[in-house]
């Protein structure tokens, strides 16, 4: 069976750079880029003019940066999945775009097979954050550094379950694991989701 078409839209304010990402789809039958975007304003300014599933951006743009994209992304357009691909492996930024329902964080040094594992995750309404990033983020959760609002403290059970999660263990077998209930774990889950304002 063939697999679905997923059609996307990259954003990258280095031209360069944007005609090698677009490049690496050519060969790929089930990505479709479908439009090109130097700024993000571009972008939003013709989303409504094509058929996107996923839109592809970079974090440092002038005017209007990836974060704010993502934003505008999803307050504008909800259906329209985003997936940031960026030098910056900075926890804040991955904060800011966790907090704000980004579907997907990649480093652009990723190999051409993750990213395409990325897009078909997200496009099956999953979330995909690569290694790098998670462990960016992990450590400072795990650190107790500042972050806006005060310190987020985290119990050692907490930190426990939490790295199961980022490793994408189940309730179940993190129950298993640990020798507690999945009723447990599932209380837990949604007081780390409490704690450090994300949706999932």
């Amino acid at each position: 069976m063939s697999k679905k078409i997923i059609n996307i839209a990259l954003v990258d304010d280095h031209a360069m750079f944007l005609d090698g990402l677009a490049a690496i789809f050519d060969n790929e039958g089930n990505i479709n880029v479908v439009f090109k975007a130097t700024s993000a304003q571009e972008i939003l300014n013709h989303l409504t003019e094509y058929d996107i599933d996923i839109i592809v951006t970079d974090i440092s743009m002038p005017e209007i940066d990836g974060i704010e994209l993502n934003i505008q992304i999803k307050s504008q357009f909800p259906k329209v999945k985003t997936l940031v691909l960026s030098t910056h492996n900075d926890p804040d930024k991955i904060e800011k775009l966790i907090k704000k329902d980004v579907d997907g964080y990649l480093l652009k040094n990723a190999e051409k097979g993750e990213l395409l594992e990325a897009l078909e995750s997200i496009q099956a309404g999953n979330k995909y954050f690569s290694r790098d990033v998670k462990e960016a983020y992990m450590n400072q959760v795990f650190h107790g550094e500042e972050k806006s609002g005060g310190q987020v403290k985290l119990s050692r059970r907490e930190k426990e379950i939490l790295k199961y999660l980022a490793e994408e263990y189940t309730a179940k077998e993190i129950a298993d694991l640990l020798f507690i209930s999945a009723h447990t774990v599932h209380t837990h889950k949604k007081n780390l989701i409490s704690k450090l304002h994300v949706k999932n």
